[in-house]
């Protein structure tokens, strides 16, 4: 079991550093177990809608944080804007986990 898996398990819930609210809701943690039942169709929808909003750029989605915002979006079935207004340091961990949770 890799390093991120183990801290997935112990620790699915992710705390924010920085609360929002979005929409009068408020966000204080996001509980990443709905990971675990993303779908090849999830990740594709996700790609799919990665690769039209970066069509001209020719960006490479592995290393795009976006990407993995996109996927938490679907995994959360959250508006991707929720995401809009994370602290930096919260989108980097969020995106990281999710970016650790897919490739192991």
């Amino acid at each position: 079991m890799s390093n991120q898996e183990v801290e997935l398990l112990e620790n699915p819930i992710y705390k924010l550093r920085k609360p929002f609210t979005f929409e009068d809701e408020q966000y204080t943690e996001f509980d990443l177990t709905c990971l675990d039942d993303l779908s090849r169709k999830d990740i594709d929808t996700a790609l799919n809608l990665w690769s039209v909003s970066k069509a001209r750029r020719g960006d490479n989605f592995i290393s795009d944080f976006n990407y993995y915002m996109l996927i938490l979006s679907i995994a959360v079935s959250k508006p991707v804007e929720v995401f809009d207004n994370l602290g930096g340091r919260d989108y980097q961990q969020l995106s990281l986990r999710v970016m650790g949770f897919l490739n192991t």
